[in-house]
């Protein structure tokens, strides 16, 4: 459990929902709830494409609470 900690980061949105994504998140990164994915994605804009930066755990939203 250690190990998986210490390669996430801790992050809070603007919406005030916290969770741990990959360490290489950024502010500014975006949490996304996509189609057939089991958990939430963090994806970065650029101009002209999203990049995956990848799964993260955001508290209230794992079992589908937002989309309630």
């Amino acid at each position: 459990v250690e190990l998986r900690i210490l390669r996430r980061r801790f992050f809070i949105t603007s919406k005030g929902f916290f969770g741990l994504g990959p360490r290489n998140a950024k502010p500014g990164d975006a949490v996304f709830i996509l189609y057939g994915c089991s958990v939430p994605v963090i994806l970065r804009r650029s101009r002209e494409f999203w990049t995956f930066i990848g799964e993260a755990f955001v508290a209230g939203i794992m079992d589908g609470e937002v989309i309630q």
